[in-house]
């Protein structure tokens, strides 16, 4: 159908900041995964002749991953492993994402993800002829959507 709304990747951006600071250089984005992890509890009782659900919200997780092209991508993992290691006040150590849709009819509905918190960040370095490449796997305990 013509008047559909699908989104190319050409058409959205992903953005991490730093304390509030936009991290300018971690653009080369290859791919963005985000998911709202939800449980689904399952319960049979006697007497009844079906089970009983019910969903449980459980935050949000996903990962990202890009080419550095500046040495940011590793004062950023620096900034992880301090965090994680205790080394620096965790108010002043936050990480949000955010993505952004540019839908074809001017639309840019969002997700915000604030407070990531990360595991292992591995960097990859696939072959002679291939960029360098590093993962950041996240959880969150919430997101907001913003629709325009």
């Amino acid at each position: 159908m013509a008047d559909t709304l699908r989104v190319r990747g050409a058409e959205v951006q992903v953005r991490l900041t730093r304390n509030n600071a936009l991290e300018k250089t971690l653009t080369a984005v290859k791919s963005f995964t985000f998911e709202a992890m939800l449980e689904i509890k399952q319960e049979g009782y006697l007497g009844e002749t079906n089970d009983r659900f019910d969903d449980i919200y459980k935050g949000c997780s996903g990962n990202l991953v890009f080419h550095p092209e500046s040495q940011d991508a590793w004062t950023l993992v620096a900034f992880v492993r301090d965090r994680a290691a205790r080394r620096s006040a965790q108010s002043d150590h936050r990480i949000n994402i955010k993505f952004v849709a540019n839908l074809p009819d001017g639309t840019r509905p969002s997700i915000t993800i604030p407070d990531v918190k990360f595991s292992n960040i591995p960097m990859n370095s696939p072959a002679r002829d291939q960029y360098v490449e590093m993962t950041l796997t996240f959880n969150a305990d919430d997101f907001t959507i913003q629709t325009t």
